[in-house]
């Protein structure tokens, strides 16, 4: 099912059912019953269809000991940031840092103070490039799990079914509502000790986030949810929203943080006819400066992933090919395009955040179809913008990738029914090309290689300017901001 269909199908069912009676303890559910129906639509084979008896438990994540004084030694402080351990993975200056949340802490106003939280999940909190106070907790199971059910959910299934070619399980469900619940408290309990003006976060849409947002949402905190990637035309997540409470979803964010126009207008747009549309999150442009360092010299340029990525082709003519985390979009598409290939072209096969656990079966596969003519491990490890600097064409099925490449002056040829329906109007355009079979890519790319690429700037599709970043914290963090005759001119907008 392509994303349109997804988020239309989802659409039918919120416009025909009264969803606000969807309730578990007290908590209106909604929100998580249509993030399990957006992903068993789009990824049917990431999502489990039914509850594991081990998890058949009530369990709360309260702060350790150790926890407690890390926070409270922290103190209070003006903007809160949480961060994903697995979006730290880029580096400047030698330094690991998180592409979405560290330059926001760049731009912020010089008077406010800040505090960057991760969950502690083993991972390293050394060389950061802006350090982070690990959260730390505990599990506590408080009992059994509950034999309370969802309020009119299976109602609400025999509708499901009758649209989607499956039904929901119930104990999935109610099992995410337990988990929002002890993520709300624990992260109450983190407001209270920081007590921030705002938080920055990504990706709000699985329960412990969603558990972050309804924390926020009970002190009256903002909850900015950041761009991390494609969030429209078509995403269940932030688009085709057409009901929402007169106090809105507590689960969701305040702000939806845009990269730039197109992204804004695809969330405003879709739910404009929403009913109770005003108490929806608002979409605000922020840009993404991350990107406007690598353009601007200020650092990673230098840094030398960018020559030992170009030392990866050899003198080849190197093709970059960024994966999509659905399990039918593994390397098989980019396999046949490979064997249609010319010889003297080398592979950079970028494997999503989310197969890291299949990186092992995408190598073996590779090796035994296409060896010497591939680059996995580095093509993924090293930053995505200077496997970018070394690629002469980008390859996806329909990655935002797409426009990132644009500003290194890389084309793209997307492939597949979600690219086409996802980017219809910019294949029209010729921004992209589409293949619509696998020995079509090689063509394509053949016919792009020396052929000037689609201004970047005229899609409007990323925002790079550090003052278009620096206005949108101001208007978060302070009220309406005004306008000047410069952007430039704004304070702290050329702060590195």
């Amino acid at each position: 099912m392509t994303h349109k269909e997804a988020v239309e199908t989802i659409a039918s069912i919120e416009r025909e059912f009264d969803v606000t009676g969807l309730s578990f303890q007290g908590d209106r559910v909604w929100p998580l019953v249509r993030q399990r129906l957006w992903g068993r639509l789009i990824n049917p084979h990431l999502h489990e269809t039914q509850l594991n008896p081990d998890f058949r438990r009530d369990v709360a994540f309260p702060l350790s000991d150790a926890g407690k004084r890390d926070l409270e030694a922290a103190g209070n402080r003006d903007v809160l940031f949480y961060a994903h351990p697995s979006d730290t993975r880029e580096t400047i200056h030698d330094r690991r840092c998180n592409p979405h949340l560290d330059p926001l802490i760049d731009l912020l106003p010089k008077d406010l103070t800040h505090c960057k939280i991760e969950p502690e999940e083993g991972q390293s909190f050394d060389r950061l490039l802006h350090p982070a106070l690990p959260i730390k907790t505990r599990m506590q199971v408080r009992g059994p799990f509950p034999g309370e059910p969802i309020a009119h959910f299976d109602e609400l299934n025999r509708l499901i079914a009758a649209r989607c070619p499956f039904s929901l399980d119930h104990d999935l469900v109610a099992k995410d509502a337990l988990v929002v619940r002890a993520y709300r408290e624990l992260f109450e309990t983190v407001l209270d000790m920081i007590n921030p003006q705002a938080l920055f976060e990504t990706c709000y849409y699985h329960p412990p986030m969603n558990g972050l947002a309804q924390a926020c949402r009970s002190r009256s905190i903002p909850c900015v949810d950041v761009q991390h990637g494609k969030q429209g035309r078509f995403h269940g997540a932030y688009t085709h929203w057409t009901f929402f409470p007169k106090d809105g979803w507590d689960m969701l964010p305040s702000h939806n943080w845009c990269w730039g126009e197109p992204t804004q207008c695809h969330i405003e747009q879709s739910r404009s006819g929403a009913v109770n549309a005003d108490a929806a999150p608002k979409a605000v442009v922020g840009g993404f400066p991350w990107l406007g360092l690598w353009l601007n010299g200020k650092g990673p340029n230098s840094i030398p992933d960018v020559r030992r990525a170009r030392g990866l082709a050899q003198g080849r003519t190197a093709i970059l090919a960024t994966l999509q985390p659905a399990w039918e979009l593994g390397p098989d598409t980019v396999i046949r395009a490979i064997r249609n290939s010319p010889r003297e072209w080398i592979w950079f096969i970028r494997a999503h955040p989310k197969q890291k656990d299949r990186m092992a079966a995408f190598k073996a596969q590779l090796e035994a179809a296409v060896p010497g003519r591939y680059e996995l491990e580095q093509a993924t490890r090293l930053p995505l913008y200077a496997m970018l600097r070394a690629s002469r064409c980008h390859v996806t099925a329909y990655s935002t990738c797409c426009y990132e490449a644009l500003y290194f002056n890389v084309p793209t040829v997307l492939w597949g029914e979600r690219g086409l329906a996802i980017y219809g109007e910019a294949i029209k355009n010729n921004t992209f090309k589409h293949a619509s079979t696998a020995e079509e890519i090689p063509q394509l790319i053949t016919g792009l290689l020396g052929t000037p690429v689609a201004n970047a700037e005229t899609t409007h599709f990323i925002q790079t300017k550090s003052s278009v970043t620096s206005r949108a914290l101001a208007e978060i963090l302070r009220g309406p901001f005004p306008k000047t005759t410069n952007d430039e001119d704004l304070p702290w907008a050329n702060q590195s």
